[in-house]
C-alpha cells in the first residue's frame, strides 16, 4: 500500500505496513520496521528503528500482509532493506543500532541471495 506524506513541502511516497485482525490494527512505515519476533503464544514483538511493540497475531498473518518481509527463522521475519550485516558463522543478521536476530542455517543461502539482489 502506498501513501504520500508531506516532508518539508515535498511529496515523498512511503510504503505503509498494515496488519489488521480481530485483535490488532497496526499501521507503520515499512522502512522503520527491522523485524518481527514470536514473543509468546499468539503474540508477536515488532522491533522498529525507534522502539518495540507487542501485539496479537502470527508470523503467517504478517507474511500474508506484506510479501517484502523475509522469514529467516521459524520465529523471525526481517525487513531486508534494513540489514547491515549477515554473520553466517554465528547465524545472526544485524541491523543499524546493534540489534540482531537469528537466521536458520536452512535460510542463510536464500537470504544471502536476496541481499545481493538488493545491492
Amino acid at each position: 500500500m502506498q501513501k504520500v506524506f508531506e516532508d518539508q513541502g515535498l511529496n515523498i511516497p512511503k510504503e505503509i505496513f498494515v496488519l489488521e485482525n480481530n485483535k490488532t490494527k497496526i499501521r507503520i512505515p515499512l522502512e522503520d520496521i527491522l523485524y518481527f519476533e514470536t514473543a509468546e503464544s499468539h503474540r508477536l514483538k515488532l522491533i522498529t528503528k525507534t522502539g518495540q511493540r507487542h501485539f496479537y497475531g502470527s508470523i503467517k498473518e504478517v507474511m500474508q500482509a506484506n510479501q517484502k518481509l523475509f522469514r529467516c527463522h521459524k520465529s523471525y521475519l526481517i525487513n531486508l532493506n534494513n540489514i547491515v550485516r549477515l554473520d553466517k558463522k554465528e547465524g545472526l543478521v544485524y541491523f543499524d543500532d546493534g540489534k540482531a536476530c537469528y537466521v536458520s542455517r536452512k535460510y542463510i543461502k536464500d537470504l544471502r541471495s536476496k541481499m545481493e539482489n538488493l545491492k
